[in-house]
């Protein structure tokens, strides 16, 4: 029996190192409707309120309502996170709060069930953060049987009804069987081998509150952003609908495709070791003709809230070799 105060901060920290990765804010996530800046606002705006309840500084929103963060408002930072989850963490400590009952959103609940709640409202949202900003969820999945229980207790403690009606919690989510030999089945092979994304006990948990495991953003804006963010850089050649075949729809130097969408994902040239470390982390898939070993500077990731950043890094590698081409060419 896990002390649920220890489950509480190994949940916040292994989130903690999540927000630290500062994607895009405004990358969308599994959370309908919310990007990661709200989303994190979102959760550090729901321990402050918390705190406030546990020390009687103020009740709760009316039943119902949704904590809906302003969507011009910037990502708190992860201070802030730190700070607001830290608090909590303290509060909850105490065992005189711990035997409370307390009016908060979802309805009457003693103190040992706010450590649940807020534990599930970290954990679910630590995996839409992740999703969104494309950071590793090893250290979530390491915890999910550890949150397991104590979450679905919480159901039965509340209802399944009143949290379906608000979020994070949603209807459970049926998980189809993947197709063997598909990159999906590629995915969550890495995921499941306790070094990746997740695992089965985390796609379990996730599912049970509403969410697919395997969530990825939309391709076509992503790729819209990322290909923006490369206008007016005189040494890139961007689409424009004349070439044929694969990678037709690729950005170029010289020629060379750094960056493309392939398959609902962002296909990226990088250092070998950038590929094996992203494949490794269960953030990226390897790709490979059929028949052919992967190719070892080529990897397919989501596109997340590193979608940009991870852009930037094929261009830089695709310009060093165009660099280092032209300077053997000339000896």
């Amino acid at each position: 029996m896990h002390d649920p105060i220890e489950t509480f901060t190994s949940v916040t920290a292994a989130v903690a190192d999540i927000v630290t990765t500062e994607p895009d804010p405004l990358a969308p996530t599994p959370c309908p409707d919310w990007n990661y800046a709200q989303l994190l606002g979102h959760v550090v705006g729901g321990d402050r309120l918390f705190a406030r309840i546990l020390t009687g500084q103020g009740g709760p929103p009316p039943k119902g309502a949704r904590m809906a963060p302003d969507p011009d408002r910037p990502a708190p930072s992860p201070a802030d996170y730190a700070a607001s989850s830290g608090r909590l963490a303290e509060l909850l400590s105490d065992e005189t709060i711990r035997g409370g009952v307390y009016q908060v959103p979802v309805g009457t609940l003693p103190g040992t069930q706010v450590v649940v709640l807020r534990t599930v409202e970290h954990f679910l949202h630590g995996w839409d953060l992740a999703k969104a900003a494309g950071a590793p969820t090893g250290a979530l999945a390491r915890l999910a049987d550890q949150v397991d229980g104590p979450a679905h207790g919480l159901l039965a403690a509340v209802g399944d009804k009143t949290l379906g009606e608000r979020r994070p919690f949603g209807p459970p989510v049926e998980l189809d069987p993947v197709p063997a030999g598909s990159e999906e089945s590629e995915g969550a092979d890495a995921a499941s081998s306790g070094s990746g994304a997740g695992g089965p006990a985390l796609d379990r948990l996730v599912a049970a509150f509403g969410r697919d495991p395997r969530w990825q953003p939309d391709p076509d804006s992503g790729y819209a952003r990322v290909k923006e963010q490369f206008l007016g850089r005189d040494d890139v050649e961007l689409p424009d609908g004349t070439r044929r075949g694969f990678g037709a729809d690729g950005m170029r130097i010289g020629g060379s495709v750094f960056a493309c969408s392939h398959r609902g994902r962002l296909m990226l040239k990088l250092p070998e070791e950038e590929v094996n470390g992203l494949i490794g982390a269960g953030l990226g898939l390897p790709l490979a003709k059929p028949g052919q070993r992967p190719m070892r500077e080529w990897v397919l990731v989501p596109f997340d809230g590193a979608a940009g950043r991870r852009a930037e890094r094929a261009y830089a590698f695709a310009h060093g070799n165009r660099a280092s081409c032209q300077v053997l060419s000339a000896l």
